[in-house]
């Protein structure tokens, strides 16, 4: 009996997702680029790793939104600590969740939102013929803002900003950076 009503509850949601789906659904696909920024003491812009990513939105409803990203960023350095010869480059993939409320409904679409992303990352290095290879993974998670600029109902430009704090592991303290990112929306449904 337990399992009768579990099934007819899930049945239910199912077709009442249908539902709601078939009447008021809206995909949005973005790709574009971004430039991840640590925010460590004594950083520079050029510090930054540049990179792009794919987003996909469903919106709940007119005005907010939940989706899933993907971030590949990297960054390729020679003569690294002032050793002539030595070279490095990290590579990232950060795929991520997030939610987003756009504060109006017009063509300038402010919005708010957070994220959460598990960035790996793999270095490798060389010096002197001999190759260091290194993996670190962090979960991240980022308050962000941005503004969607739709050009038409189908078709946008999207700019955010979002600062990350960087868990590695349970002792150590977050690190901190700003993700900038601009690319197009292409919006699909109701």
């Amino acid at each position: 009996m337990k399992k009768l009503i579990q099934r007819s509850g899930f049945a239910f949601l199912f077709f009442l997702g249908l539902g709601v789906i078939s009447t008021q659904a809206q995909f949005q696909v973005g790709l574009g680029g971004n430039y991840f920024l640590p925010t460590a003491e004594g950083s520079r812009f050029s510090d930054g790793y540049p990179g792009g990513g794919l987003t996909l939105r469903y919106f709940i409803s007119p005005q907010l939104a939940v989706g899933i990203n993907g971030r590949f960023l990297t960054k390729k350095l020679a003569d690294v600590g002032g050793f002539s010869g030595f070279e490095v480059k990290a590579q990232s993939i950060a795929p991520g969740l997030q939610a987003e409320f756009f504060l109006t409904k017009s063509a300038i679409k402010p919005y708010v939102g957070i994220e959460g992303n598990y960035f790996m990352t793999k270095t490798n290095g060389s010096y002197q013929g001999e190759e260091y290879n290194y993996t670190d993974n962090s979960f991240g998670v980022a308050p962000k803002l941005g503004t969607q600029f739709m050009f038409s109902p189908t078709f946008g430009l999207d700019v955010n900003a979002g600062y990350h704090f960087l868990l590695k592991d349970k002792d150590s303290e977050p690190e901190q950076a700003i993700m900038l990112g601009a690319g197009l929306v292409f919006k699909f449904g109701e």
